[in-house]
């Protein structure tokens, strides 16, 4: 059974690919346009890598308010693979 802050961190990563990393791609490719021809699902997954890394190595190592595990960030790349794959059969 996975502890209540890994499910966390895997519903945040899952979140992030699906919600945040379509509207965001999508935001940002007004700005500069050349980021349009990067797969939708491949950014998201990006997000979702790079948001748990900077959870861990900013929030919790660098400003210590929590405790970097390197297990979080795994399980948050976790979510994010599952949004991945969701967002390749959706479109």
């Amino acid at each position: 059974m996975l502890a209540k802050d890994k499910k966390k961190h895997f519903w945040a990563g899952l979140a992030s690919a699906i919600l945040v990393g379509p509207f965001l791609i999508r935001l940002i490719a007004i700005l500069w346009p050349r980021i349009a021809f990067v797969p939708v699902p491949l950014f998201s997954l990006a997000l979702s890598a790079i948001a748990g890394a900077a959870k861990e190595l900013i929030w919790d190592l660098w400003w210590k308010r929590g405790t970097p595990e390197f297990l979080d960030f795994w399980a948050t790349v976790l979510g994010g693979f599952l949004g991945f794959m969701i967002l390749n059969l959706v479109g």
